[in-house]
């Protein structure tokens, strides 16, 4: 079933039609440095307790909309710069920034366009 997510910054919203995957998983987590001592004891480093780093949305897009989230990021937010307001499958909202997965983004074939967008939760 197909449904959309949208991204809006003052004026401009790019809105994406994604399909949903089964099972569904939260993909949030701490932003938190986690390594092992020497002695093999865990260190964990919190950055920010009240921030979580939803790590990836996944879209396939054509040229066009990759085009349009590249400007949209790069142009509008100002890279992580700025946050925006994502807007998921089931109407949440949410303040986040773009952390990442624009550069590393992949063409499938012609006009698709493979992007792993990563956000964080940005506190209110």
């Amino acid at each position: 079933m197909a449904s959309t997510i949208s991204f809006t910054k003052g004026g401009t919203t790019v809105t994406f039609t994604t399909g949903r995957k089964y099972p569904e998983a939260p993909n949030e987590d701490l932003r938190q440095t986690r390594m092992f001592a020497m002695g093999g004891s865990p260190v964990v480093v919190t950055h920010d307790s009240t921030t979580l780093q939803r790590p990836l949305i996944v879209l396939v897009i054509t040229d066009s909309k990759f085009t349009e989230l590249r400007n949209f990021i790069y142009t509008t937010c100002s890279g992580s710069e700025e946050s925006f307001t994502f807007t998921d499958h089931d109407s949440s909202t949410l303040t986040v920034r773009y952390i990442g997965g624009i550069k590393p983004a992949r063409r499938l074939k012609h006009d698709r366009w493979r992007v792993e967008l990563q956000l964080a939760e940005v506190p209110s």
